[in-house]
């Protein structure tokens, strides 16, 4: 049995982010379309004769017990009794409080990888309740499909075969933006809802990529918008500048724009580069599609 195990944690981005209302449990009810994306974590587990170690490559993300992957670890090492432990490092490239899962993203991969590197023997099913108890994104990342709709808090899932790969844009901002935040913003707003849907994953599941923008939607990203209207600016220029069409993902502040092809993808980053919007050295710009077209 191997002694140590690789695993490259994506990230994802919501198509539609639409709240529909918030529970007695004090968490919200949503209808989302995930999508995983080529932007990824490295995540690399060790055999470790007891306890569990968390290393990261970015000196903001905490490596105790208030990290989402060290949270996986204990879980895992909790439900089956598991004796030794492990050593997690994490190379870390998806941007932090973003709105892109990443935390969620290594939380998966670590319950996927300790159940391989030790020969767990879990479902997968299990491994979908361990992710439960972590997060509400965090399911999404046990399953292979690129593709999902979450609904209820967002963890149950339907996983969806779509015939498209895109190619995005994403221009990340200095700032981060947790979903408590988010969803606090969105509890005093007076905006209701009109989206559907149903016309989004109509428009995934036939390619047409043009009735998918037309439909892009996020309840959530006024709280961006709120916490500096930069965000705002930066979704219009992307369409200015050629993107089909743009939206906040998830909690924000990430913004993205899609195109059809990477010739187009590879067009759009360089004018936005050119177009010097980042002057302040605010932003990150990735070039990224869908991981698998599944």
């Amino acid at each position: 049995m191997d002694e140590k195990i690789v695993i490259n944690a994506p990230a994802k981005l919501n198509l539609f982010l639409k709240v529909v209302g918030k529970r007695p449990d004090g968490y919200h009810d949503i209808e989302t379309l995930f999508e995983k994306i080529t932007l990824f974590d490295k995540i690399t587990l060790k055999k470790s004769k007891k306890g569990i170690e968390l290393s990261c490559s970015d000196a903001n993300l905490p490596t105790g017990e208030e990290n989402l992957a060290y949270r996986a670890a204990a879980l895992i090492k909790d439900k089956t009794g598991l004796s030794p432990g492990v050593k997690i490092e994490i190379d870390k490239s998806i941007p932090i409080g973003a709105g892109l899962g990443g935390g969620s993203s290594d939380a998966a991969a670590v319950l996927v990888g300790m159940n391989r590197l030790y020969g767990l023997g879990l479902l997968q099913a299990e491994l979908v309740g361990m992710a439960g108890e972590l997060g509400a994104d965090v399911p999404f990342f046990i399953y292979d499909n690129s593709w999902a709709v979450g609904r209820e808090r967002g963890d149950k899932l339907e996983s969806i075969k779509a015939p498209v790969k895109i190619w995005h844009v994403l221009i990340a901002s200095d700032f981060s933006l947790s979903a408590k935040d988010a969803y606090l913003w969105k509890d005093k707003s007076t905006e209701e809802p009109g989206a559907d849907i149903g016309k989004s994953l109509d428009a995934l599941k036939r390619g047409d990529i043009n009735s998918l923008c037309e439909n892009l939607y996020n309840d959530l990203e006024g709280a961006s918008f709120e916490k500096d209207g930069s965000i705002k600016e930066l979704k219009d220029r992307l369409v200015e500048y050629g993107a089909k069409g743009a939206a906040v993902t998830g909690s924000g502040p990430v913004v993205y724009g899609i195109v059809e092809t990477e010739e187009e993808v590879n067009r759009l980053k360089v004018k936005i580069e050119k177009k010097r919007l980042d002057t302040a050295g605010r932003y990150k710009i990735y070039a990224v599609s869908t991981l698998n077209n599944n």
